[in-house]
C-alpha cells in the first residue's frame, strides 16, 4: 500500500468523507483502479490498442513516438463515447443511447 506524504497544511484542506466504498463491500480501491477498468473495456470493445492507449494519454513509445505525430482526437472521441454508451445501458438499462 502506497502512503503519500503530507504538509500539515494539505492535511487541514482535507475533508472527511463517507466511505461509500466500504459500505458497499469494497474493500481496497485506488483510483487506478478505474484506469485499469477502462483500459480493459475499451479492448474488450474492439477498440484499437493505439486508440485506447491514447485514451488513457500512454505515450507511444520507440519508433511510434517519432513518425506517428496524429493525436488520434478523432478516434479518442468516439472510443470514449462508445465506452459512455456502453456504461450507461449497464448502470440505466430502459436509457437510450447516451448523448
Amino acid at each position: 500500500m502506497h502512503y503519500q506524504k503530507c504538509s500539515a497544511i494539505q492535511i487541514k484542506k482535507r475533508r472527511v468523507t463517507p466511505n461509500y466504498l466500504g459500505e458497499a463491500g469494497i474493500e481496497h480501491f485506488t483510483i487506478h483502479d478505474l484506469r485499469r477498468t477502462c483500459r480493459s473495456l475499451l479492448a474488450k470493445l474492439g477498440i484499437q490498442f493505439s486508440v485506447a492507449e491514447r485514451c488513457l494519454n500512454h505515450k507511444p513509445k520507440g519508433i511510434e513516438a517519432v513518425y506517428n505525430q496524429h493525436d488520434y482526437l478523432d478516434e479518442r472521441r468516439e472510443a470514449l463515447d462508445l465506452l459512455a454508451n456502453t456504461l450507461s445501458h449497464l448502470i440505466y438499462p430502459s436509457t437510450a443511447e447516451f448523448k
